[in-house]
């Protein structure tokens, strides 16, 4: 099923302002949707928000209420329909509130810790009835500002940083392409700059100076250009090391488990697989239920072939032997599911086949038409979404008639793990 985007339009402008009180967080928000509105609006909210402000160019009806989100069927959100009685140039919408927890135990707020991610947290970043995630996946916005008044503490969030100014910091960025995110701490903020802005946020003694760090994210952009010919498309990077954590990346922010970066070896492996989500579920949008596989097979497998072809901090054929093997041990069990059927990954089993599985699909390939042929592929799409003025969507559907098109007898290496 391929998306269709009528379904899935995003606000041109976003303006969030946030403050810290009592460790709640308060939203004030402003939406403005510009272009040929016609169709119902659905915004998805955490329910600790509501809607205050509805401006339109012609006259809506407003339902307001609390559902089931409609992808898992597992999180009360706030559902809010405008119904329009005629195609609107403008429709500007505010709303207000205290975030409360939504799903995820790890994100909200917790203590001196606040983590704000874009799934059905806060965040309204589908604006259809039928779906939520696939906003996450497709959405983009023209201009977005975040404004956090938040005493001492120290906000990171996934646009640049443009000003601080007394208890006011304000961050801004044009041609977003992935859902505003943030965390919200104590953390000490470093700056080292050259190509880039690197902002390196601790909570205790860090274990890499932002000297040490800017020398690593450095060479693994590097190589993203030797390998896929793509550049990096950011003038900031913003790296927090958050134990527990689990690691994420969305636009400018990455975030480190400290327990996966101990040594150089492993913040390299983190480094490369969390910015290759710059390109895989950023910049390339997977706009079908059977491609959201992708958002982690490509990234596990271009991790293993930077850090084994380029830069030679593992072995890169007995990684993929060693994967292959487990993965085909998968295979063999009752409850295994393809790859292409898992929407998203709610067990260790359905991560591991996305993580593992996937990855070995990408192996195979590589073995039976050549690395540099399956690299190439990736870098046609890695490259053409980088021109793109607009989301560019990418299905498994494309991708694999693409490499089909290289060597039909691919097909039986797809069969055998049903993913075709």
């Amino acid at each position: 099923m391929l998306l269709d985007p009528i379904y899935l339009m995003s606000p041109d402008i976003v303006a969030i302002d946030i403050e810290l009180y009592n460790n709640k967080l308060n939203f004030d928000t402003e939406l403005k949707f510009r272009g040929a509105v016609k169709k119902d609006l659905c915004l998805w909210l955490n329910r600790g928000l509501d809607i205050h402000s509805l401006k339109i160019d012609g006259e809506a009806v407003l339902a307001n209420g609390i559902s089931r989100d409609p992808d898992l069927g597992i999180a009360d959100l706030r559902k809010i329909v405008i119904s329009l009685n005629k195609l609107a140039d403008r429709v500007e919408v505010s709303y207000s509130g205290i975030l409360e927890p939504t799903m995820m135990p790890s994100w909200g707020c917790h203590g001196e810790l606040c983590v704000g991610r874009g799934e059905v947290l806060w965040y309204p970043f589908s604006c259809s009835c039928k779906t939520i995630l696939w906003g996450l996946l497709y959405g983009s916005h023209s201009r977005a500002l975040l404004k956090f008044r938040v005493g001492g503490y120290t906000p990171i969030a996934s646009i640049d940083l443009e000003e601080i100014s007394g208890g006011t910091i304000i961050f801004r960025s044009e041609n977003v392409y992935q859902p505003l995110e943030f965390v919200l701490g104590p953390f000490k903020r470093d700056l080292c700059s050259d190509r880039f802005e690197l902002y390196m946020y601790t909570l205790r003694s860090p274990t890499y100076s932002c000297r040490e760090l800017y020398r690593h994210l450095h060479r693994v952009l590097d190589a993203y250009t030797e390998i896929y010919s793509v550049e990096d498309p950011h003038r900031q990077h913003h790296i927090v090391f958050l134990e527990g954590s689990g690691g994420f990346h969305a636009g400018a922010l990455t975030v480190l488990d400290s327990k996966y970066v101990s040594e150089s070896r492993t913040l390299t492996l983190n480094l490369i697989h969390e910015l290759s989500h710059i390109w895989w579920v950023g910049k390339i949008k997977l706009c079908s239920k059977s491609s959201t596989w992708l958002m982690e097979a490509i990234p596990e497998y271009i991790t293993s072939r930077i850090a084994g072809s380029v830069l030679k901090i593992i072995d890169f054929e007995e990684r993929a032997e060693r994967v292959i093997s487990r993965a085909r041990e998968m295979l063999k069990q009752a409850s295994y599911t393809p790859p292409t059927d898992i929407m998203i990954p709610m067990n260790a089993l359905e991560d591991s086949i996305w993580r593992v599985v996937g990855q070995a699909i990408f192996y195979e390939t590589g073995n039976a038409i050549g690395y540099e042929t399956l690299d190439r592929v990736l870098s046609k799409h890695m490259t053409n979404a980088m021109k793109s003025e607009k989301p560019y969507c990418l299905t498994w559907e494309t991708l694999k008639n693409d490499l089909l098109a290289i060597d039909p007898n691919l097909e039986k290496i797809l069969k055998i793990y049903k993913a075709i």
